[in-house]
């Protein structure tokens, strides 16, 4: 039997790395806002930076600009939908000609802290234009995913993360489950592979600038941030009572009882909305009757109840420069909804708290 040589050896073709498809598009939107929006607009993303987080996901719909994030604990969510009839200019076309524009909505994320920074020192006579030029790139890939089911809570429309059941009570498999709001059932969670599509921020391509025009010209640039953003679901409420009160006697009222309570149990009757508080060696009720200078209108036929932490009711309830009246919606141990009645058009300003339920 002969050798072979090293001449005979045939060395296998390299297999080329497939890289997956990437494609591009690009978005040009432009709002200019001026005077007291100014302040408003300053004063909402104030709550969102000291009150949820320090991101602001920032979603450009045809006629609108919408904010929606929860806080960490998952236990309140602000939503905020700005009109285009808010804005002294609005303008949502195609940025570069090169790339097509992109389905909308579309999201981008910036640093709240540094938006409040570029902004902090216009004045009521002040012009305060955002300018957002942004090229997405897409590409597909293969992912392994946690699947779980449900995913929202069938009662509230919570996101199912925030189990309120110890560890030695969920079951031998580990998937018996109690909401906030008090649904109890199973989440099941498993993993599996799935195609999925990952897009980015191309930071070469894209700016987003901020430019203040008062006795002098300021002009910031800030970098988007690369983080991915998961929408929360907007809760499920079946409201059996609502109030609307005038901003700053209900807000006082929630102060004072904070100042001793960590949680205020809201009694909404047909007359009239108790706030109740209660420590280890103070408890009190503070009522608020129908037709007082404090509750405007009510609409409550059954005895309602429900307890919300005292410092993320206070976190939300909005100062008089953005409304001087706002609504409480509620039901029996359920989230509330506070919506505050602004001048800004149609524009929408809305927060939920989900309830503190005591254990069995």
């Amino acid at each position: 039997m002969s050798e072979i040589g090293a001449s005979q050896v045939v060395a296998e073709p390299k297999k080329k790395e497939h890289k997956p498809r990437k494609t591009k598009r690009s978005l040009y939107c432009c709002f200019e806002l001026a005077y007291e929006n100014i302040a408003v607009f300053r004063d909402l993303l104030t709550t969102i930076s000291e009150g949820f987080t320090d991101e602001i996901p920032l979603q450009i719909q045809e006629n609108a600009l919408a904010i929606r994030v929860m806080d960490p604990s998952r236990v309140k969510l602000a939503n905020y939908l700005f009109t285009k009839d808010m804005f002294e200019e609005w303008q949502v076309r195609q940025q570069n000609h090169k790339y097509p524009m992109p389905q909308l909505p579309v999201t981008v994320i910036v640093p709240v802290k540094e938006v409040l920074y570029a902004i902090e020192k216009a004045g009521k006579d002040a012009r305060v234009r955002f300018e957002i030029g942004v090229v997405f790139s897409t590409i597909g890939v293969k992912t392994t995913v946690a699947v779980q089911k449900p995913l929202f809570c069938p009662k509230c429309g919570l996101a199912t993360t925030n189990n309120q059941l110890p560890n030695n009570k969920r079951g031998k498999k580990g998937n018996l489950y109690k909401c906030p709001c008090g649904w109890r059932g199973k989440v099941r969670t498993w993993t599996k592979k799935v195609k999925t599509h990952e897009t980015s921020v191309e930071t070469d391509e894209s700016t987003f600038l901020i430019m203040v025009k008062e006795k002098t010209e300021e002009s910031w640039k800030i970098n988007f941030l690369e983080d991915e953003y998961e929408e929360p679901p907007m809760p499920i409420l079946r409201p059996e009572a609502q109030f609307k009160v005038t901003t700053c006697d209900f807000r006082a009222k929630v102060e004072r009882l904070g100042k001793r309570m960590d949680t205020i149990t809201f009694v909404g009757k047909p007359d009239r909305l108790i706030l109740h508080g209660a420590s280890d060696v103070l408890s009190g009720d503070i009522e608020l009757k129908k037709s007082s200078d404090i509750v405007l209108e009510l609409r409550c036929d059954v005895e309602q109840k429900a307890t919300y932490p005292t410092n993320h009711l206070l976190s939300v309830l909005p100062k008089k420069t953005v409304a001087e009246v706002i609504n409480l919606e509620y039901s029996k141990d359920m989230p509330i909804k506070i919506t505050a009645l602004t001048t800004l058009g149609d524009s929408t300003i809305e927060y939920f708290i989900a309830p503190r339920i005591e254990s069995e």
